[in-house]
Order: structure tokens, then C-alpha cells, then sequence
């Protein structure tokens, strides 16, 4: 360090400055410690050469402030601020200005809140001399002033009512320049300053703004109410009662309506307001949309004598007169500053206030349609851009599927849709607009157009069959080999939605006119083009018609394609991108088109598929091909590859990818549905054997998949694979169970195997599977309440895939041992769960069973009690009309289990909830709701707070499914219970 400060003064310069770099790099280690006086010299020397005759080390040396001021202590601090400031404020040298300006602003950016006040207290002083002082050096102190309150406004608390006071008297500058830097210190200042201060500020606007001669120093004012309201929204929005009238006069008044500049500061203003005031700009958002709607159209150098109502079909002289950049147009016009900022406006209404949106439909979607005409390219973005806007919002207030329009039949393109959003949504006026405006000569316009087609399709989920014949043009030429490249991303992109999106339009007509393009596009280049085109073959390719394949008849065009799609596939040099989207489109179009492809070129594509595979990076999609393939209606015939696909999966379910894990799982189930004979014992017992790891409780997801694979394999090979399955997976599953975490559709995969263990073993492993459940309690496990009903359920789906005469059996045994009042607690609520699992499905009313649940109510046992009032529920659930008026009456007659028998009732109405409501026939509560809403009422006022709090919850779950008879009663109650409070 030393020698390099002995360098820094030397004579020459080149020297000087490579010790000022090294001097820099070496501040920059975290391992460098300055000590008091080698500190002190260091700052003077750097210092020193602010100043030298060198402009590079000079250049050099402010650089080096940043790693320096990261260093030092407070005084040396003090000290550099202090030389950095006296040099902003010199009035004769520019250079010395550059360099404190530069300086400071480093400085501003590496101190801390804990150093900055030894920078402030040096700083703000000559800042404020320096903003009285001549121009040049006021804008340099106006700006490092807004960097110090943006980043330290709460540090300056005292200072704020002095800066206040010296710059708000800028504004009326006549200087613009001036102006702008104060309007933006302002904005900052608002930040920071305390609520009477700010609103001393307002004020202080407001009272020049209405003493204000000049239209400049009036816009100044708006452009700085605009900035504060961007800084401090929240804050400046109880004063939006005292602005927005003002702005509102400003626009509507005569002697202003040809100063752009004006109209464009009130406009960005109001957008501002809407975006930052959200809560109070609602009162005036109507007038805002009416004065954004006025001026969308304002041009004063164009006479537009077009009738707001008139339709898009105007003659070709006038579409010429809108499309012509006339002599108003660049330099010449500036009126489109106003347009863009009203557009501007709306999009932010429309962003902001989705419950607008009726109203938005009616005034502004007809505006920016009509706007569409908009001469200046800028402008006509940003209208595409507020129409997208808009259809977003659409697409969230689309979720009402049984709202019908009357004018629109339930076969009509938008019987899913809500009435208002059809009424208003005049697809066929915008689908002519955007469809004129794909004519443009502007391929930013045209992909607009696409963009907005795109959106509306989404907000339809189709909808545009009757436009294909309009719209197919416009997309065949903007896929073109001589297209623009975004144009053709663009324009591809939307074909792959309209294919989706439309699965039973007849595009056969058509794939004449886009086919050749679409191939053409596959080889393309640029491998954006490339995978986009590959999917709208796979589109072209499972896309039907009548019932028919689209492509059937199309033999040559099905040749061609596949000559592309494995051209792509067979290739190693290429994006991931394009890679992934040829393995896919390859599945789709052999799972489809296998037939017409024919066996020498499957052949040929299978091993290809088997190689992406076994490659890292494409082997996840190369599972959803094949699993694509194994689901064919074709029975494609894959047996060239089938075993080796089925080893790499079971390699697959052992790598730490949750992905590929899952990927890997449903690829094998379809597998296996489809060709279980091809896969030989051997296999079966590999992949059960990595089957194992898969069945725990830490990702239950996967343990569904596996679980739900072994179903299949017992389902399709039970020869090959019960035996398998109770040496491997059983073990784990008996694990499984104990677990509190099992829930959801890894338990119902799990009931399904056991369903299907019994099955495929013709009912000889019922007993065994049925004991190795029940012995999990035997084992003298402490089981949770969750665990037991996970057993209890399993228990069930073993019962009902055996016949009447076994299942009563178990169910008689069941009841034997629940009267024993010498057995196990934790038996028999195992036991009271099988019940009330089976009872679910099916009518248990043979079996005597109201004596078991009672004498289980009176056990010692809480959990007994709760699985006994849990079980008659859902007993309740397979027989109503005997078991629920026994329910109630017991409600009624037994005062001392009221709070378990109304705990019966809420698992019978949670279960009817379950099924999406009260039931028909014989299992409806239809006939029972006067009875149950009599007796819950009479309820509601018991002196026991668990009864009621049972009540309350039986009343809320019951509204659910039948709020039309629970309601009415519910409100009058609640009346009756408000007056008797409001008397006593």
C-alpha cells in the first residue's frame, strides 16, 4: 500500500494511473485493513488527485471513492464528502462539477444508513447553497439532493422543512430543465416527509397551481403531483377530492385543448392516480374513462367525421387516408403523446378494476376497436395492448358454465359463457377488425393481432369455427418462408391454440393452405420456428373431424410430415427445445397415424425413441412419448423396444428426480394396461423390487403412482404379480398404514390394490390380507385416529370385493368381538371404523348394531366414544330411513350422549355433502329435513357449549347442500336472537 501511495506521485501520468487502479483493487479485498494513519493518508492522496492534470486518473480516482468509503472511518468520510461537495458547488469549473457529481452519486450508493449521516451533515449544507446558485450547478445539486432523500430521506428529518423551502419556489422556474429536476426532488422529498410537512407541500402545489400564468409552470405542477402520486399514492389520495375536479377543468377547458403537452401530463396523472389511489379514485373513475375516451381520439391535424356507432366497413379511400402518414405525421405532429397517454389511462382502469368490467365492455371495447384505424404505430401498441388487457380480465369472470344466453343456444361457440360476457363481447366486430388489420403492411401489427386472437380464443375456449375460412389466409402468409421470424413464431404459436382449441373443427380444407409452410417450418433454422412448427404437427395430428381423423385421406401430407418430424428426432446437433418438441409430436404422430406410417417406418423411429431415452436431458419426454404410444387405440406394435423401456423405467424409479420418478411410474402403467403379456415374469419382479422404496409416506404422490402401478400389474398379469406383491409392496404397505400422514388418493390407491388382491386370488387371500390388517392393532402399536380409519377403509374395499355370505361373516365377527367389553380399546375402535367404512356402501340394517354403538358410548375411552359416534354416521350413510330417525330420536331421548349422537348426525350430513348433495329415492335426507331442522333449532339454545358448537357446525354443513331450506330459518333465528339480546 505504501509503495503504491509513493507511485501515485510519481510524474508520470500512465504510471500514476495504474497505482491508482492497483490502489483501487487492493481497497476491494476484504482483507485489507486500514490503519488510522495510513487511512488518512490514503484519503488525502486520492483526494489529492480529484484533481489531477490527468484526465484518466482522475477518472480513476473517483472510481476508486466507491471501495475507499466502504474502508475509512467517520472523519476521513466526513472529509471526502466535504471535497466531493465543494466541488459541486464550484461555479467556474465544469470538470471539477463532473467529478464531485460523479463522486457524490458513488458515494450516495456504497454508504449505509449507519455512515450516512457523516456524509449528510457534511453534504445537504452546500447543497442547499448550491441549489440558490447559478443554473449549471443547481441541476447538479438537485440531482444528488433527490439521491440522498431516496435513499436517506429519514435521516434528513430536520433538514426537510428547509429543503422544502428552498425548492418549491423552483417549479415556477422558467427554466424547463430546472423544472423537471425539482418536480422529481419533490416527489422524493413527499417520501420522506412527516404528515403536516406533506401536507403543507399539497398545499403549497395547489396555491401555485392556481396562481400560475404560464401553461408550463401549470404542467410543471401536474407533472409534479403526478410524481408524488407515483412515489406516495397512498398518501396523496385523501387529496384526490381537491385534484382530480382540477385536472378535469384543465382537460375540458377550450383555450387548453390544442396544448398536447398539457393533455398529456393531465392523462399521465390520472393514470397515475388510478394505479397508486386505487381505493380513493373510485368515486371519480367514470369521468376519468369518459376524458381517456375523448382524447383517444384526439388528433387536431386530421378531420375524423366518423360517426362513433358506424361499423368497421369503411370503403378503401378511407381506410388509404388513415393508413397514409400524411403530412402530420413524425416530427410534424406530436398529438400522439395525448392519444398513447389515454390509451394508457384505460389500460389502467382495465387492469386495476376487474368489477368494471361490464362497463368497460360498453364504453371502451367499441373505442379501441374503432381506434384500430390509429395511424401512429406507437399508439396502436399500445391499443392491442389494452384490448389484451381487457379479454385477461375476461378470461377470470368466465367461471359461470350454467349461465346461459338466450340469444345464444347451448350449441352456439359461447354457451359456456356468463350472459353479460356474450352479450357484450361482440366477437364477430373484433374478429373483422383484427382480421382487416392482419392486411397492415406493420409485422408488429400483425403479430398484435395474433397476440389479441390468441387471448380471445382463451376467453371463449374456442370459439372461432365460423372464422377459420377468414383467418386461414392471413396465417398462411405470415408463415411463409419469407415471413419475419417473430411474425412466424407468432403466427404458429396461435395455429397450435386454434388446433387445441377447436377439436372438432373441420380443418381439412385448409391443410392444404398451411401444410406446406408448417413442414417447411419444421426445418427452419432458427429453433424457435422449428419446435413451435413441430407442435402444430402434433396438433394436425390428433386434431378430428365427424369422428374421422382430420389427416385421413391425407397419406402423402402424413409422409411428409413424419419425414420431417424424424429428420428432427434423428438429429443430434440441435436446441433441447426443438429436440423435445420432435420426441413428442413423433409420439403423437405414431400413436395416431401408425397405420398410415406404416412398419418399416416404425421400425426405423422406435429405436430412435429408445436412444432419446436413455439420454439425460430428453429422457422425461421421451416417457411421455412412449406412454403416448402405449395409450394408441392403434395397438401400435412396440415390442421391438418394449422390455428395454420397461428396464430403463425400473433404472429410473431409484435417481433422485422427482420428475423423472413420476414420469417413469405413469409410463409403466400404461405399459403394462396395454402390453403386459410382452414383459416376462423376471421384469415384473425388477420393477417391483424398486416398487418398494416408493411406498412410504414422505411424497405421497409418487406412492399413489406406485401403488396405482401395482394395481395394474395385479389386474393384468395376477399370475406374475400377486405373489410379487405380498413378498415386496405388502410389507411397506403395512408400514404405510400406521402412518397419520396417508390420506387422499395414495389411501383410494391403496384400497384399490387391495380390492384387486382379492380379485385376482378368486377371494383365497381375503382371510390372510384381512388378518395382516387387522393385526396391525394386534401388534400393540399406539395408532391415531387417522391410522385406524386408513385400516378401516382398506378393510372395507377387502370387503366389498368378496361376496354377501363372506362379508357377513366379517361383519357378524366384527360385531362378536365389539360386545365383548373385555377386549382391547384400541381393537375396537379399529373395529367400529371397519363398520362404519362398510356400512358407507352398503345397507348394514340386517345386523343389529344400535346396541353396539350405545354400549360403546358408554366406554371410558374418549376415542371409543368418538369412533363408535363416527361409525353410526356413517352407518347412517348406507340405510337413512332406518338409521337416521333412529339418530334423532336418540338426540331427543338421550340427553347424556346428545354431543356423540349430534356428532353422528354432522358425519352423515358431511358424507351427503361429500356425494354434491341431500340424494334421491330412499337415500335422500329430502324427506327428513323438516324433522332434522326442528330438532337442531331446538337445540340451538342448550346449556351445554359442545352441543351447540355440534349444532352450529351440523347447520353450517347441512346450508351447504341444502341452502334453500336452511337459510330462511337460519336469518330468522339469528332476528329472533338479536331483538331478544337487544330487550334483555
Amino acid at each position: 500500500m505504501a509503495s503504491l501511495i509513493e507511485k501515485l506521485n510519481a510524474r508520470d501520468k500512465d504510471e500514476r494511473y495504474m497505482a491508482m487502479h492497483d490502489l483501487s483493487a487492493d481497497l476491494d479485498r476484504d482483507t485489507i485493513k486500514l490503519e488510522n494513519e495510513l487511512e488518512r493518508r490514503v484519503v488525502s492522496i486520492i483526494l489529492k488527485h480529484l484533481e489531477d492534470t490527468s484526465t484518466d486518473v482522475k477518472q480513476q480516482a473517483v472510481r476508486t471513492i466507491a471501495s475507499l468509503a466502504r474502508k475509512v472511518q467517520e472523519p476521513q468520510l466526513e472529509e471526502i464528502a466535504d471535497k466531493l461537495a465543494t466541488h459541486i458547488i464550484n461555479k467556474t469549473d465544469e470538470e471539477k462539477r463532473d467529478i464531485g457529481s460523479i463522486g457524490l452519486k458513488t458515494l450516495v450508493g456504497v454508504v449505509n444508513q449507519q455512515t450516512a449521516p457523516a456524509v449528510l451533515k457534511r453534504v445537504t449544507p452546500k447543497l442547499q447553497i448550491g441549489i440558490q446558485s447559478d443554473t449549471e450547478v443547481a441541476h447538479y445539486c438537485l440531482e444528488i439532493l433527490n439521491d440522498l432523500l431516496k435513499n436517506f430521506g429519514m435521516l434528513m428529518q430536520r433538514e426537510l422543512p428547509a429543503l422544502q423551502t428552498s425548492i418549491l419556489p423552483m417549479l415556477a422556474s422558467p427554466i424547463a430543465a430546472t423544472r423537471k429536476r425539482v418536480s422529481i426532488c419533490v416527489a422524493s422529498l413527499a417520501i420522506c416527509a412527516p404528515d403536516q410537512l406533506f401536507a403543507n407541500l399539497v398545499s403549497a402545489i395547489f396555491v401555485s397551481m392556481g396562481e400560475a400564468k404560464s401553461p408550463d409552470e401549470i404542467r410543471t405542477f401536474i407533472q409534479t403531483i403526478a410524481g408524488i402520486s407515483r412515489s406516495v399514492g397512498h398518501r396523496l389520495g385523501r387529496e384526490l377530492k381537491r385534484i382530480i375536479p382540477l385536472l378535469i377543468e384543465l382537460c375540458e377547458s377550450p383555450k387548453h385543448q390544442e396544448d398536447v403537452e398539457m393533455l398529456e401530463n393531465c392523462l399521465q396523472a390520472f393514470e397515475s392516480f388510478v394505479l397508486r389511489c386505487p381505493k380513493e379514485i373510485g368515486p371519480h373513475l367514470d369521468k376519468i374513462v369518459s376524458i381517456a375516451l375523448k382524447f383517444i381520439k384526439y388528433d387536431p391535424n386530421y378531420a375524423d367525421d366518423e360517426d362513433e356507432g358506424d361499423e368497421m366497413e369503411e370503403d378503401q379511400q378511407e381506410e388509404d387516408e388513415f393508413s397514409d402518414d400524411g403530412d402530420y405525421s413524425g416530427d410534424d405532429d406530436n398529438s400522439w403523446k395525448v392519444r398513447s397517454a389515454a390509451v394508457k389511462c384505460l389500460a389502467a382502469v382495465i387492469r386495476t378494476r376487474p368489477e368494471m368490467l361490464k362497463e368497460l365492455y360498453q364504453a371502451v371495447l367499441p373505442q379501441l376497436i374503432t381506434r384500430f384505424r390509429e395511424r401512429e404505430e406507437i399508439v396502436k401498441m399500445e391499443i392491442f395492448s389494452a384490448l389484451k388487457d381487457l379479454l385477461r380480465q375476461t378470461q377470470g369472470r368466465t367461471a359461470n358454465p350454467d349461465a346461459m344466453d338466450e340469444d345464444h343456444p347451448s350449441g352456439s361457440d359461447f354457451h359456456h359463457l356468463p350472459n353479460t360476457v356474450v352479450s357484450m363481447l361482440d366477437v364477430d366486430k373484433l374478429v373483422k377488425a383484427i382480421t382487416k388489420q392482419m392486411k397492415d403492411k406493420s409485422f408488429k401489427t400483425k403479430e398484435r393481432c395474433l397476440e389479441l386472437l390468441r387471448e380471445l380464443i382463451l376467453v371463449l375456449n374456442g370459439g372461432l369455427n365460423n372464422y377459420l375460412v377468414s383467418l386461414v389466409p392471413d396465417i398462411a402468409k405470415a408463415i411463409e418462408k419469407s415471413a419475419k421470424t417473430s411474425l412466424k413464431v407468432e403466427a404458429l404459436t396461435f395455429l397450435c391454440l386454434l388446433l387445441e382449441k377447436h377439436p372438432g373443427a373441420d380443418f381439412s380444407k385448409h391443410v392444404k393452405d398451411l401444410g406446406p409452410s408448417v413442414l417447411a417450418s419444421v426445418t427452419d433454422s432458427n429453433y424457435k420456428i422449428s419446435a413451435v412448427a413441430l407442435r402444430v404437427c402434433g396438433r394436425f395430428t390428433t386434431a378430428k373431424h365427424g369422428g374421422k381423423r382430420l389427416l385421413q385421406g391425407e397419406d402423402q401430407f402424413i409422409q411428409n410430415m413424419y419425414a420431417c418430424a424424424f429428420g428432427r428426432l434423428n438429429s443430434q446437433d440441435q436446441d433441447l427445445e426443438v429436440k423435445e418438441a420432435a420426441i413428442l409430436t413423433m409420439g403423437e404422430i405414431i400413436a395416431t397415424l401408425g397405420d398410415i406410417v406404416g412398419p418399416s417406418n416404425l421400425n426405423g423411429c422406435l429405436p430412435v425413441l429408445l436412444e432419446r431415452l436413455r439420454n439425460e436431458t430428453t429422457r422425461v419426454t421421451s416417457l411421455k412419448a412412449i406412454a403416448t404410444l402405449a395409450k394408441s387405440e392403434l395397438q401400435i406394435d412396440i415390442s421391438i423396444i418394449c422390455k428395454d423401456v420397461v428396464l430403463e423405467c425400473s433404472t429410473f424409479l431409484r435417481k433422485n428426480d422427482r420428475a423423472l420418478k413420476q414420469a417413469a411410474l405413469m409410463t409403466l402403467n400404461s405399459l403394462i394396461a396395454s402390453y403386459g403379456k410382452l414383459i416376462g415374469d423376471s421384469l415384473y419382479e425388477t420393477v417391483m423390487k424398486e416398487l418398494t422404496i416408493l411406498v412410504s409416506d414422505a411424497e405421497l404422490h409418487l406412492t399413489h403412482l406406485a401403488l396405482q402401478l401395482c394395481s395394474c400389474m395385479v389386474s393384468k398379469a395376477p399370475n406374475e404379480n400377486v405373489n410379487l406383491i405380498h413378498s415386496y409392496i405388502l410389507p411397506r404397505v403395512l408400514v404405510l398404514l400406521q402412518s397419520p400422514l396417508l390420506q387422499g388418493i395414495a389411501r383410494n390407491s391403496l384400497r384399490s390394490l387391495f380390492a384387486n388382491l382379492v380379485q385376482a386370488g378368486s377371494g383365497s387371500k381375503y382371510k390372510e390380507l384381512l388378518g395382516q390388517l387387522l393385526g396391525i392393532v394386534d401388534g400393540g402399536n399406539q395408532l391415531s385416529r387417522q391410522s385406524l380409519s386408513s385400516i378401516a377403509q382398506c378393510v372395507s374395499s377387502l370387503c366389498g370385493a368378496v361376496d354377501d355370505k363372506e362379508r357377513f361373516t366379517t361383519l357378524q365377527g366384527f360385531i362378536n368381538t365389539l360386545s365383548n367389553p373385555s377386549g382391547p380399546e384400541q381393537m375396537k375402535q379399529l373395529l367400529l371404523h371397519c363398520v362404519g367404512e362398510i356400512g358407507r356402501e352398503f345397507d348394514l340394517s340386517q345386523f343389529s348394531l344400535e346396541n353396539v354403538i350405545m354400549n360403546s358410548f358408554t366406554s371410558s375411552s374418549e376415542d371409543t366414544k368418538a369412533a363408535a359416534s363416527h361409525a353410526l354416521g356413517s352407518i347412517a350413510m348406507g340405510a337413512i330411513s332406518k338409521y337416521l330417525p333412529y339418530i334423532l330420536t336418540q338426540i331427543e331421548s338421550q340427553a347424556e350422549y346428545r354431543y356423540l349422537l349430534l356428532q353422528s348426525l354432522r358425519q352423515l350430513i358431511t358424507l351427503k355433502a361429500s356425494e354434491g348433495g341431500i340424494g334421491k329415492g330412499h337415500d335422500s335426507l329430502t324427506g327428513h329435513m323438516s324433522t332434522v331442522m326442528n330438532l337442531l333449532m331446538d337445540q340451538c339454545d342448550s346449556d351445554d357449549e359442545g352441543v351447540r358448537s355440534m349444532v352450529a357446525e351440523c347447520l353450517g354443513k347441512l346450508a351447504l347442500i341444502a341452502p334453500t331450506e336452511v337459510l330462511p330459518n337460519l336469518k330468522e333465528l339469528i332476528t329472533y336472537l338479536v331483538r331478544r339480546i337487544l330487550d334483555g
